[in-house]
């Protein structure tokens, strides 16, 4: 989930050959990210003329990059933004073994 939020993405994606660069500068470090269990809430605020969408992760506020690099944006932003997550959720695929 926390991949698919697109979350902790690198600008460059790890490979054999610029592992060693990217040992210590790297964002996608599970250790780090979820030791032994991760919570990711997504927090529905009713405001007077919108609604918006907060996204924490470990009790935190975490800036989201399809909410421009804030940790809210607007309801319909946020469906926008993974519309192509929810319109292709295809649980059979998915499960397949």
């Amino acid at each position: 989930m926390v991949a698919r939020m697109g979350l902790f993405n690198d600008t460059e994606q790890l490979r054999s050959d610029n592992y060693r660069r990217h040992l210590d500068s790297r964002k996608w470090r599970t250790s780090i990210i979820d030791k032994f269990g991760t919570n990711l809430a997504f927090v529905l605020y009713k405001c007077p003329n919108t609604y918006n969408i907060g996204t924490i992760f470990q009790e935190q506020p975490i800036s989201l990059p399809a909410c421009g690099g804030n940790w809210m944006c607007s309801y319909e932003e946020f469906l926008r933004a993974f519309d192509h997550v929810i319109n292709d959720c295809d649980m059979a695929k998915m499960c397949k073994i």
